[in-house]
């Protein structure tokens, strides 16, 4: 008789795997769950990273960071927060192309 090299499988915790496959036969007969809370907690915190008024390019920090300071920063008079660009340039040129037509 040859020996086998299956290892035994007495370490492994059923419990576990028995959680496992009760999620996928879930998952497979109802399809993928999304948690609703979750997807809104990460479409807020869109709302707290900085953004490039002109490009729409959304940048890694948030507003209030350090990093915000790199940035050319506006207040407009007739807003409540503050506008996002690259340089003085971009932010002239977003200007005449939003006020001066």
């Amino acid at each position: 008789m040859s020996k086998s090299n299956i290892q035994s499988l007495n370490h492994i915790d059923k419990s576990k795997i028995s959680h496992i496959i009760k999620y996928l036969k879930n998952e497979i007969k109802f399809g993928l769950t999304v948690d609703v809370n979750k997807e809104k907690k990460k479409l807020d915190n869109i709302h707290n990273y900085c953004k490039n008024e002109f490009t729409g390019r959304l940048y890694s920090f948030v507003k209030g960071s350090s990093d915000e300071h790199d940035l050319y920063r506006v207040m407009p008079l007739d807003g409540t927060e503050k506008l996002y660009f690259d340089s003085k340039d971009e932010y002239n040129t977003w200007f005449r192309k939003r006020y001066i037509q």
